[in-house]
């Protein structure tokens, strides 16, 4: 029996598919997180209806023609939303397992967008396999309800990936593994079977920023987090995101933040 949280914004449930190829479409949003194996899908190609500037799927009789299909499958730690009436195709194997999403309404940074493949963080990934768990476990309402409105808002700090290449997809992976890990460019493009130029040029083409600007955010990101919500020493911090010397990490701190770490811990 699938188990299903109902709150304004998303019911969460965990379910599995099969391979023989199946087609439909519904009223409501959808977003689908693989948890364990992959899922081969295909959607319909938008028409965007400039009014109110609402995204609508294009109408087909014949739903497999003229699909986007995503090229390898979606696989763990992957995702992909789709849009209200947009026409989708799936199949995956019975032993697969997914958190699925339906959404009263998608989150606003996503609509227009027509990059629909997720990649996922590394925190929003364990949020789902802790959804995935609770789901199975227990029924309880109340914690489904607070559950689900933090994946709606979890939901919308996700990036688009470049389903078409998963060589960038597998760098982003790997500089998410440990930050407290120094990997120079040369590592990371060899990690995606590319030269050290093709891989810049991608990898900017993929996120929109250099290798060394996404690392810097992320170690920035948890930095900051760690030292709002831990009593982690300064030094322990800059060790965990990557400076071996606290100094060094206090300057680079101050001036993508604007104050030292000392300074934003007690403020």
């Amino acid at each position: 029996m699938i188990k299903t949280l109902f709150t304004i914004q998303s019911r969460l449930s965990i379910r599995s598919y099969n391979l023989k190829p199946r087609s439909h479409r519904h009223d409501y949003g959808q977003v689908v997180i693989p948890l364990h194996g992959k899922i081969q899908i295909g959607i319909a190609p938008l028409s965007v209806n400039t009014i109110g500037n609402q995204v609508n799927a294009t109408g087909n009789q014949h739903p497999v023609d003229n699909l986007v299909f995503s090229k390898p499958d979606v696989a763990v730690k992957q995702g992909i939303f789709i849009y209200p009436q947009q026409e989708h195709f799936f199949a995956a194997h019975e032993h697969s397992r997914f958190l699925v999403a339906d959404l009263d309404r998608l989150p606003d940074v996503f609509q227009g967008r027509n990059n629909q493949f997720l990649t996922l963080s590394e925190h929003f990934y364990s949020f789902c396999l802790f959804a995935e768990h609770q789901l199975n476990h227990q029924v309880d309402l109340k914690i489904e309800r607070h559950m689900g409105a933090i994946f709606f808002q979890l939901l919308g700090q996700q990036e688009s990936y470049q389903h078409l290449d998963n060589r960038i997809n597998a760098a982003i992976q790997r500089l998410n593994q440990d930050l407290s890990q120094t990997i120079n460019l040369q590592q990371l493009a060899h990690h995606a079977c590319l030269s050290l130029s093709h891989f810049k040029h991608l990898f900017a083409q993929v996120t929109g920023q250099s290798p060394q600007q996404y690392l810097l955010k992320l170690r920035m990101d948890k930095a900051r987090a760690l030292l709002t919500h831990s009593d982690t020493p300064i030094g322990l911090i800059a060790e965990q995101v990557g400076y071996k010397d606290a100094s060094a990490f206090s300057r680079r701190f101050s001036i993508y933040w604007g104050q030292p770490p000392k300074s934003y811990r007690s403020s």
